[in-house]
Protein backbone atom coordinates (compact mmCIF):
# COMPACT_ATOMS: atom_id res chain seq x y z
CA UNK A 1 0.00 0.00 0.00
CA UNK A 2 2.99 1.94 0.89
CA UNK A 3 4.46 2.21 -2.54
CA UNK A 4 1.30 2.63 -4.53
CA UNK A 5 0.02 5.67 -2.19
CA UNK A 6 3.84 6.65 -3.06
CA UNK A 7 2.99 6.71 -6.40
CA UNK A 8 -0.13 7.95 -6.70
CA UNK A 9 0.85 10.86 -4.50
CA UNK A 10 4.32 11.63 -6.76
CA UNK A 11 1.56 11.74 -9.67
CA UNK A 12 -0.89 13.49 -8.10
CA UNK A 13 1.60 16.54 -7.06
CA UNK A 14 3.23 16.21 -10.64
CA UNK A 15 -0.10 16.36 -12.27
CA UNK A 16 -0.85 19.08 -9.72
CA UNK A 17 -3.92 17.44 -8.45
CA UNK A 18 -5.56 19.54 -5.91
CA UNK A 19 -5.39 18.03 -2.51
CA UNK A 20 -9.13 18.34 -1.98
CA UNK A 21 -9.41 15.53 -5.09
CA UNK A 22 -7.65 13.42 -3.14
CA UNK A 23 -9.91 14.02 -0.12
CA UNK A 24 -12.77 13.62 -2.24
CA UNK A 25 -11.65 9.97 -3.43
CA UNK A 26 -11.28 9.32 0.48
CA UNK A 27 -14.61 10.48 0.99
CA UNK A 28 -16.07 8.12 -2.28
CA UNK A 29 -14.51 4.95 -0.16
CA UNK A 30 -15.93 5.97 2.90
CA UNK A 31 -19.67 6.47 1.23
CA UNK A 32 -20.07 2.99 0.41
CA UNK A 33 -21.20 0.89 3.64
CA UNK A 34 -19.63 -2.83 1.41
CA UNK A 35 -15.85 -2.55 1.69
CA UNK A 36 -15.13 -4.18 -1.14
CA UNK A 37 -17.75 -2.64 -3.60
CA UNK A 38 -16.42 0.71 -2.41
CA UNK A 39 -13.11 -0.39 -4.23
CA UNK A 40 -15.26 -0.19 -7.64
CA UNK A 41 -17.63 2.72 -6.51
CA UNK A 42 -14.23 5.01 -5.89
CA UNK A 43 -12.55 3.88 -9.14
CA UNK A 44 -16.18 4.84 -11.59
CA UNK A 45 -15.96 8.07 -9.13
CA UNK A 46 -12.13 8.64 -9.93
CA UNK A 47 -12.57 8.18 -13.68
CA UNK A 48 -16.02 10.47 -13.51
CA UNK A 49 -13.89 12.88 -11.84
CA UNK A 50 -11.33 12.93 -14.95
CA UNK A 51 -14.42 13.77 -17.12
CA UNK A 52 -15.47 16.99 -15.28
CA UNK A 53 -13.87 20.40 -15.33
CA UNK A 54 -13.79 23.65 -13.23
CA UNK A 55 -11.60 26.60 -14.57
CA UNK A 56 -11.51 25.01 -17.74
CA UNK A 57 -9.44 22.57 -16.53
CA UNK A 58 -10.13 18.96 -15.17
CA UNK A 59 -10.67 18.07 -12.08
CA UNK A 60 -8.55 14.64 -12.52
CA UNK A 61 -6.29 13.83 -15.54
CA UNK A 62 -7.32 10.84 -17.31
CA UNK A 63 -3.67 9.44 -16.60
CA UNK A 64 -4.20 9.42 -12.77
CA UNK A 65 -7.56 8.53 -12.52
CA UNK A 66 -6.78 5.70 -14.56
CA UNK A 67 -3.83 5.05 -12.55
CA UNK A 68 -6.12 5.14 -9.44
CA UNK A 69 -8.44 3.11 -10.42
CA UNK A 70 -6.17 0.59 -11.91
CA UNK A 71 -4.64 0.20 -8.34
CA UNK A 72 -7.68 -0.05 -6.86
CA UNK A 73 -8.87 -2.84 -9.42
CA UNK A 74 -5.56 -4.54 -8.26
CA UNK A 75 -6.39 -4.29 -4.68
CA UNK A 76 -9.68 -5.82 -5.14
CA UNK A 77 -8.66 -8.44 -7.32
CA UNK A 78 -5.76 -9.35 -4.29
CA UNK A 79 -9.43 -9.66 -2.12
CA UNK A 80 -8.38 -5.99 -0.14
CA UNK A 81 -11.17 -4.01 0.65
CA UNK A 82 -11.46 0.02 1.28
CA UNK A 83 -9.51 -0.60 4.75
CA UNK A 84 -6.35 -0.93 2.38
CA UNK A 85 -7.64 1.12 -0.08
CA UNK A 86 -7.98 4.01 2.23
CA UNK A 87 -4.27 3.59 3.68
CA UNK A 88 -3.11 4.36 0.31
CA UNK A 89 -5.13 6.87 -0.34
CA UNK A 90 -4.33 8.61 2.78
CA UNK A 91 -0.76 7.96 2.25
CA UNK A 92 -0.89 8.98 -1.37
CA UNK A 93 -2.45 12.77 0.44
CA UNK A 94 0.60 12.37 2.72
CA UNK A 95 3.06 12.62 -0.02
CA UNK A 96 1.47 15.47 -1.65
CA UNK A 97 2.04 17.13 1.37
CA UNK A 98 5.45 16.36 1.67
CA UNK A 99 6.20 17.27 -1.85
CA UNK A 100 5.28 21.20 -1.50
CA UNK A 101 7.64 23.28 -2.23
CA UNK A 102 10.42 20.68 -3.62
CA UNK A 103 10.63 19.24 -7.37
CA UNK A 104 9.31 15.75 -7.71
CA UNK A 105 8.56 13.55 -10.48
CA UNK A 106 6.59 10.76 -10.78
CA UNK A 107 8.23 7.79 -8.85
CA UNK A 108 6.89 4.16 -7.77
CA UNK A 109 7.90 3.37 -4.41
CA UNK A 110 9.06 5.06 -0.93
CA UNK A 111 12.82 4.54 -1.39
CA UNK A 112 13.00 6.46 -4.78
CA UNK A 113 10.83 9.00 -3.08
CA UNK A 114 13.24 9.25 -0.24
CA UNK A 115 16.14 9.24 -2.50
CA UNK A 116 14.61 12.25 -4.45
CA UNK A 117 14.56 13.94 -1.37
CA UNK A 118 18.00 13.47 -0.61
CA UNK A 119 19.34 14.32 -3.89
CA UNK A 120 17.21 17.62 -3.94
CA UNK A 121 19.18 18.81 -0.48
CA UNK A 122 22.46 17.88 -1.73
CA UNK A 123 21.80 19.69 -5.16
CA UNK A 124 20.56 22.76 -2.83
CA UNK A 125 23.61 22.78 -0.88
CA UNK A 126 25.96 23.06 -3.85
Amino acid sequence: MINWGTEIGTLAFSEKIEKSQLEKLIASLESVKDPRLALYVTAAFALRQSQREERGKALLTRKFAERVASILQQIYEANGSKTEARKMLRFAKWIVEASTGRQIRPVKTLKEFIDSLSVEDVGARL
